[in-house]
């Protein structure tokens, strides 16, 4: 059972692994790009009028749910006008691969650089998983700063997190490995640069785990809190001092976080 939700994650995460591109990489096709305007977002599509129209409805949406589940609502306006962020739809798969040079599996692309988000039409993956996941990761970074040296489980976590679609699955491997005695130890979790990690199983239960321990952070002690956290992470504060300041009471450094989070998955039901 849990060798299968593993697989099942593995899955969903190839499927949704997106490529980070070199600062001022842009669509070379010959194809003419149309573009549709939104607040926060400009749709560009090849005469997927239809596609590019569920994009950028869809983009907007998860905007608003994604600032207001962080906490970061009041700070939402970095992306209006001049800096709305791009998303460029290839008009086929095969186009997408051809122009972006990424292989045929990955359903999406984001240059975080330049704030630029692609994929192709039809690409129900995109909408579901992809697209959430990536602007999460603009967003988060926007807030806490492009060089923050904030550890990668917090910034997959906040991503994974917000892949609502997905997210029962990676909270329920992560009650699993934690009753198997199977969770990574938060010291060794924040060392870890899921990158350079070869085992692909490896890499879902960092995954999961990651979305466990963000969603413990928002749901037990709401988005304020964790704004709050991120914030003081933002300015500079190691670890264990953002969460003195912003959970003084419940859990003021990495070792209490653990040991909150695992009282939080021992009372909680895996139905």
């Amino acid at each position: 059972m849990l060798r299968n939700t593993i697989l099942a994650l593995a899955f969903l995460v190839v499927a949704g692994v997106v490529l980070p591109a070199v600062a001022g990489d842009k669509p070379r096709g010959k194809m003419g790009w149309h573009e549709i305007k939104g607040q926060h977002f400009l749709v560009y599509h090849q005469g997927h009028s239809v596609f590019a129209d569920k994009v950028l409805k869809r983009s907007e949406r998860e905007y608003h749910r994604i600032t207001k589940d962080l906490g970061i609502t009041r700070y939402g306006n970095f992306w209006v006008w001049g800096r709305r962020v791009k998303i460029y739809i290839h008009h086929s798969k095969a186009s997408f691969v051809k122009e972006t040079g990424g292989p045929a599996w990955v359903g999406g692309k984001a240059n975080y650089v330049d704030r630029v988000i692609r994929s192709y039409a039809g690409s129900d993956k995109f909408l579901d998983t992809v697209l959430p996941h990536e602007i999460t990761h603009l967003i988060f970074r926007e807030f806490v700063g492009f060089d923050s040296d904030v550890p990668l489980w917090l910034d997959e976590g906040v991503a994974q997190w917000e892949e609502v679609s997905e997210r029962e699955k990676r909270l329920k491997l992560a009650r699993r490995l934690h009753e198997l005695g199977r969770s990574i130890p938060i010291a060794k979790l924040t060392r870890t640069d899921i990158r350079r990690v070869p085992s692909g199983m490896k890499a879902i239960e960092f995954y999961a785990q990651a979305a466990s321990l963000v969603g413990f952070m928002i749901e037990e002690f709401g988005a304020r809190r964790f704004r709050a956290f991120c914030g003081h992470l933002r300015d500079g504060k190691s670890m264990n001092d953002a969460l003195r300041f912003a959970y003084p009471t419940a859990m003021r450094n990495l070792s209490e976080l653990e040991s909150a989070w695992k009282r939080h998955l021992e009372g909680s039901t895996d139905e």
